[in-house]
């Protein structure tokens, strides 16, 4: 008796190429940004797709210098605190870059990250020569010829793409990059290319990743994303998701504490402007359609510079912003040594008032010391009839990621 085996249905692939701006931490212990480790963790055993991370070696090799770069600048400190321990830790620069070594290729491993060599043989120099000769992208147009790694990174997407099925249905291939003139040259290179996904940033590389899971076209998403776009957000207009709905107040309200958040070395932080994303494909059950929006307020961080405010009344900056009422514990002779120490901090003798310490100090000149960018995501969703219609709509979840301050 003979029996038939079912063939195997072959799962479609997405290939990922990451540049070096796309995984930048700033971070002497990680390779990844913690933006890509949660993507790769979050993706990489879907059933009905299968995701190649793929880094070029130049990439892996310039993410690896910037972190011996980062942990280099912590070895002046380590000697200090050898001459406080009167103790040799023995941990010198040769130490830091093999260490480094070790975390670049745990991480690899870690995160299934495959890197690829660049063919040199296969790499058509000349052209490389001519476009570094009249600034082709990637290279910067200027006196002087700056892009040599990124045409490294082009290089190898385009042997990556030779390599991988032309067939959308059965592989793409995406580029993600936040260099508009890597972009540039990757899409020049590969116009006649139907499977080749050229992305500015993680949120697009999200989209199509949410997208082919979802087993939706890209071209359904792309219909209605822009009607999508204006549900949620039309300036001034009272029916979008983001007025009747509220948004902003909610976030305000819900994530106080988080928009209260000072860096280290701050007394003070002031609101910037709020600005709405596009949204973010997420998937579709049924006709209900899912979506992230992000919203990005920024924020700025100051400081009363300490030569004109002694540390020990740091305390007084929330009184006189308005903050907090005059704090009980503060007695009469603590306010009465403060005219005198004010009054010498600012070279003015120590016979101020009291009140015209609280005039100096509230007169003080502020130093803004950073500025940051808090991240809220907004899940909401809308029913889409077969005509296109929208319906229904409703928020899901709001979510606070983020503060970051540079």
């Amino acid at each position: 008796m003979s029996s038939t085996k079912k063939k195997k249905k072959k799962l479609p692939e997405l290939k990922v190429v990451f540049d070096t701006n796309a995984l930048f931490s700033g971070s002497a212990s990680d390779l990844l940004n913690s933006d890509v480790a949660q993507l790769i963790r979050e993706n990489s055993s879907h059933q009905d797709l299968v995701i190649t991370w793929c880094l070029p070696s130049v990439v892996r090799h310039e993410r690896q210098y910037q972190m011996e770069l980062a942990a280099l600048k912590l070895l002046p400190s380590i000697q200090k605190l050898e001459r406080v321990l009167g103790h040799n830790l023995n941990i010198t620069e040769g130490v830091i870059r093999h260490r480094i070594d070790e975390v670049v290729e745990t991480q690899l491993k870690d995160f299934g990250l495959q890197i690829v060599d660049l063919v040199i043989g296969d790499v058509d120099w000349q052209r490389v020569a001519l476009d570094a000769a009249y600034r082709r992208p990637p290279f910067e147009a200027g006196e002087h010829e700056k892009g040599f790694r990124d045409a490294l990174i082009v290089e190898t997407f385009l042997q990556v793409l030779q390599h991988s099925p032309s067939t959308p249905t059965i592989c793409r291939v995406a580029l993600s990059s936040g260099d508009a003139l890597l972009r540039t040259a990757v899409a020049n290179r590969t116009s006649d290319r139907t499977n080749v996904r050229v992305l500015e940033g993680l949120d697009e590389l999200k989209d199509l990743i949410n997208t082919l899971v979802a087993k939706v076209t890209e071209d359904f998403v792309a219909k209605i994303r822009e009607g999508a776009s204006a549900l949620f957000f039309t300036e001034k207009d009272p029916n979008s998701i983001y007025y009747k709905e509220k948004v902003g107040e909610r976030l305000r309200e819900t994530f106080v504490a988080e928009l209260k958040k000072l860096p280290a070395g701050a007394q003070r932080r002031e609101g910037g402007g709020w600005y709405i994303i596009a949204p973010r494909f997420v998937k579709k059950e049924g006709q209900r359609v899912h979506w992230v929006t992000a919203i990005n307020t920024e924020a700025k961080a100051f400081t009363i510079p300490s030569t004109v405010v002694p540390g020990a009344y740091g305390e007084l900056l929330n009184i006189l912003s308005g903050k907090q009422l005059l704090s009980p514990s503060l007695g009469s002779s603590y306010l009465g040594s403060l005219g005198a120490s004010v009054g010498a901090g600012m070279g003015s003798g120590p016979n101020l008032t009291v009140g015209q310490a609280l005039g100096t100090l509230a007169n003080a000149p502020e130093r803004q010391i950073a500025k940051g960018t808090s991240i809220f995501e907004v899940s909401w969703s809308v029913l889409v009839s077969t005509a296109g219609k929208f319906r229904d709509a409703r928020i899901d979840d709001l979510k606070f990621i983020r503060t970051t301050w540079e």
